[in-house]
């Protein structure tokens, strides 16, 4: 069999180069678009559920909100296991898929089950990013020289940084930690209502009357035309104390005269904190589930670039600390590493074993050629490039083969030659058929 393969590989030696650099190019272009990462991404396929339902114990969330998406998601095509926490005033489930489905068929299929679900009022369940649990590749840390203080610098990470990192291709969601937001608080004074004859609804009542903008259509004048509409939104603490509550016995009463209004912080959920300083805020990145590390890093940073250029005052820097294209490069160092290292030894091992510079050659080259085949399967079948892809390929049982043909090529070789039917230099691999014919000296008695 292999014989034959042989001597028909000799008989159409052009069709065979052209297949071997169709081969070569087919695994350099895999190369170029296959992903590169660390480590491969082996997490299931899994859709989040969170529900916020502020203010509520974790047993009232888990009755009313936890335990009726769970019932809807049992149903759910293709959907293998559904598991939930719930904490105060949060609730979380996770649908786990069967393997090989679709990201966003399995999105949809939860969205079908959510839109006919009944909650109580003002809970409103969201899909969480696309993402698996290897998808954080990039945190960060705003730094300031002491002129800003932490609610100002997450004001900063709200409305500057993360919309403008959420514009690059591949990033699935930034999630901040630790600052404060910052807010309009409104404290009322119990003794002015009663004085009043008010109550926190009617306080409510107006600050929600007074924020609102409306349309009045439009006013021709000539040849032109007027859009008239109705600002209301408030946008300053001034704006807020002139609302106005309620009228008694003929005089106004604005918000300023039974509430005091001022700038404060939401009751924070994180505290970041690092280098010993009392407290920063943080950004994590993280990639949509299938995206190639690499390019999404590379854009991040020029993101970053412009952020620190013309998008971020003089006195903040985005600081890195860390950054998953380390391991990238380090998994690439590995990996180049360990095929040089193996290319190196097996030639070694050829000449030593062989005795001949062109047969150990021909066989070190099935190395790359075999790597360039694997990589070409790999990008058909979407396995990224890693450690553990590249790096588990077996040097030694790549060139058995060829080693088997190329001795036995050798050794066929110097028969002939001490049989004379070529000469030691001049008879080449072209002579395959000759070689092959030639039998072994008979015994005469």
């Amino acid at each position: 069999m292999i014989a034959a393969l042989i001597q028909k590989a000799i008989e159409h030696r052009w069709l065979v180069l052209i297949l071997v650099v169709i081969a070569i190019g087919m695994g350099v272009y895999a190369f170029r678009q296959l992903p590169i990462d660390a480590y491969p991404d082996i997490s299931a396929q899994a859709v989040f559920v969170t529900t916020p339902y502020p203010g509520r114990a974790p047993e009232e969330v888990e009755r009313q909100v936890t335990i009726p998406i769970e019932i809807a998601m049992r149903n759910v095509p293709r959907a293998e296991v559904v598991r939930s926490r719930t904490i105060f005033g949060l609730s979380v489930v996770e649908v786990v898929f069967e393997e090989g489905t679709e990201s966003y068929w399995a999105r949809q299929r939860v969205e079908e089950k959510l839109a006919g679900l009944e909650l109580p009022e003002g809970v409103h369940p969201d899909l969480g990013p696309l993402v698996s649990s290897c998808g954080e590749i990039y945190r960060y840390q705003l730094v300031t020289d002491g002129t800003c203080d932490v609610m100002e610098l997450r004001t900063l990470n709200d409305w500057v940084v993360i919309p403008r990192l959420l514009r690059v291709p591949g990033v699935a969601d930034v999630c901040n930690f630790g600052g404060l937001a910052k807010q309009y608080a409104v404290t009322y004074h119990p003794a002015q209502l009663e004085r009043y004859g008010l109550t926190l609804s009617d306080l409510i009542d107006a600050i929600k009357s007074n924020n609102a903008a409306a349309g009045g259509s439009m006013l021709p004048r000539g040849s032109m035309s007027l859009v008239i509409r109705s600002s209301g939104a408030l946008e300053s603490i001034r704006q807020f104390q002139n609302i106005f509550v309620k009228s008694v016995d003929g005089t106004p009463i604005y918000l300023k005269d039974v509430a005091t209004v001022g700038v404060d912080a939401m009751t924070p959920w994180s505290i970041y904190s690092k280098d010993r300083t009392d407290e920063s805020v943080e950004g994590i990145v993280l990639m949509r589930r299938g995206e190639n590390p690499s390019l999404v890093l590379a854009k991040l940073k020029d993101a970053i670039r412009d952020l620190g250029n013309a998008g971020l005052p003089k006195n903040v820097k985005l600081v890195p600390f860390y950054d998953r294209q380390f391991l990238v490069d380090s998994t690439l160092h590995t990996v180049a590493h360990s095929v040089s290292l193996g290319i190196t030894l097996v030639v070694l091992v050829l000449l030593l074993f062989l005795g001949r510079p062109s047969i150990a050659a021909l066989v070190a080259l099935t190395i790359p050629f075999s790597l360039l085949v694997a990589l070409t399967l790999m990008y058909f079948t979407k396995i990224p490039i890693g450690l553990l892809s590249i790096g588990a390929i077996d040097f030694g049982i790549i060139v058995d083969g060829a080693v088997i043909v190329a001795e036995n090529i050798a050794r066929r070789l110097g028969e002939a030659t001490k049989e004379g039917l070529g000469a030691q230099e001049g008879l080449g691999i072209g002579d395959w058929g000759l070689v092959q014919d030639a039998q072994p000296p008979t015994a005469t008695s």
